[in-house]
């Protein structure tokens, strides 16, 4: 069955929206003040307390110093790393190293050569992208790639209401990664988070 993570959670009310709808995963984007998402420290402290502990908590980085992300997994404000930046695959295992902890390395696929670096990525998951927050979604081009990887991925980029069956229809990736389509003037929109949760579950029950 498909799994479902919500990302880019910053206020209580997402929090609380959440806790009763039920995704697999969430995300927190952790200093990165270019997204509207980001949250400090002092969120994430609050914010990861008030979850639901069935949720796995996925902590968002860009290009992170490791001994940052070690400091506050050590805390245990989250369970998962999520990396969206140019972390190569020797950052990757030093992380791993570090942290013991599982590790989601987010891609863009353009070409058959992307599928070549995916596939060797050394990242617990992958996660396939059209970029970092573009908010569209995946050419035909790219399902026709996607549909030739040869391990497990998170599909993001742009998936909402509108799309979300033909992604489950036609590639059944791990997991679907959503964002913006759970949104309504860049806030997480309950009555969206809600509808899209049922809709991917009922999908997976149909089939």
């Amino acid at each position: 069955m498909t799994k479902i993570k919500i990302c880019g959670l910053f206020r209580e009310e997402d929090i609380e929206a959440v806790n009763v709808y039920r995704p697999d995963y969430i995300g927190f984007i952790i200093n990165y003040p270019k997204s509207h998402r980001n949250i400090d420290i002092k969120s994430l402290e609050v914010l990861s307390k008030k979850l639901d502990g069935s949720i796995k908590r996925v902590a968002v980085f860009v290009n992170e110093d490791i001994e940052f992300i070690k400091k506050l997994f050590d805390k245990g404000l989250f369970d998962i790393i999520q990396l969206h930046g140019e972390e190569d695959n020797k950052y990757i295992q030093s992380l791993k190293i570090s942290t013991k902890a599982d590790i989601i390395k987010a891609h863009k696929i353009e070409d058959k050569s992307s599928l070549d670096k995916i596939n060797s990525c050394a990242s617990d998951l992958v996660l396939i992208d059209t970029g970092k927050g573009g908010g569209l979604s995946h050419s035909i081009k790219n399902i026709e790639l996607l549909k030739k990887l040869n391990r497990r991925y998170m599909l993001a980029g742009g998936i909402d209401e509108a799309n979300v069956r033909y992604f489950l229809k036609e590639l059944s990736p791990y997991a679907l990664d959503i964002s913006s389509g759970a949104e309504t003037d860049r806030k997480k929109d309950r009555a969206k988070i809600k509808r899209l949760i049922e809709m991917i579950r009922k999908e997976e029950c149909n089939e």
